[in-house]
């Protein structure tokens, strides 16, 4: 449920992007990136708990480039 939420949110980051690489360019089915994108945000969940880090915002890329370079190559 978290990460369904987390993909339809406005401001969703990097797993977003991530989730329409693996939908758009992948061609995976929306239940299985779901689940990956769930076994992703739970590992970080994990490791913020683990180490006691707060979570630090970083820049994603943009999925138009990833699918641009993978084309290329």
């Amino acid at each position: 449920m978290a990460a369904w939420s987390h993909i339809r949110s406005k401001e969703g980051g990097a797993l977003k992007e991530k989730f329409a690489y693996m939908t758009q360019c992948q061609s995976k089915s929306k239940k299985i990136a779901i689940v990956a994108i769930a076994r992703k945000l739970a590992e970080f969940l994990y490791t913020l708990l683990k180490y006691g880090r707060d979570n630090e915002k970083r820049t994603s890329v943009a999925t138009e480039k990833i699918a641009a370079e993978a084309l290329i190559a």
